[in-house]
């Protein structure tokens, strides 16, 4: 789980090493209901980071587009929309799964070990301990290991 920020963290969970599936996990400890939009195929991918084995973030499908776009032409973005939107209401004191899908989806990830690593997904932010800040890869130990075989 992520560190708590205004009384909620997030965290991601997989059913093992080697799927590709990932869950995402929000845990209300407020005393008030809280709201979690999921939005297609979509959401899920701003709940996480995805780190190599060496501790670099790797860049999404959707970034990495972005990066090329930005080259040729200026001025033109990249706008993912989707047309079903579910709002989800999460009671006071209550730990579940909130959003899920496929790495495969967002990320072209080369077979390896990688760290899926939880944000606040209304921030974006990557929330860091006072160690982390200091410089050392502990955030990490907030994520999960996932493997890519080769085939």
């Amino acid at each position: 789980m992520s560190p708590p920020q205004h009384g909620i963290a997030f965290g991601v969970s997989a059913p093992s090493a080697d799927s590709t599936d990932v869950f995402i996990w929000m845990d209300n400890r407020t005393d008030q209901t809280q709201s979690y939009g999921m939005m297609c195929s979509v959401s899920y991918l701003g709940a996480f980071e995805v780190y190599d084995s060496a501790g670099e973030r790797v860049l999404s499908k959707a970034e990495q587009r972005s990066r090329q776009l930005r080259s040729p032409v200026d001025g033109i973005e990249e706008l993912e929309i989707c047309s079903c939107c579910i709002l989800q209401s999460i009671p006071p004191h209550t730990l579940q799964v909130v959003d899920y899908g496929k790495l495969g989806y967002g990320y072209a990830l080369s077979p390896g070990s990688y760290f899926i690593v939880p944000v606040d997904p209304r921030t974006r932010k990557l929330e860091l301990s006072k160690m982390d800040q200091a410089g050392t890869a502990s955030f990490l130990s907030n994520g999960i290991k996932m493997v890519i075989p080769s085939h």
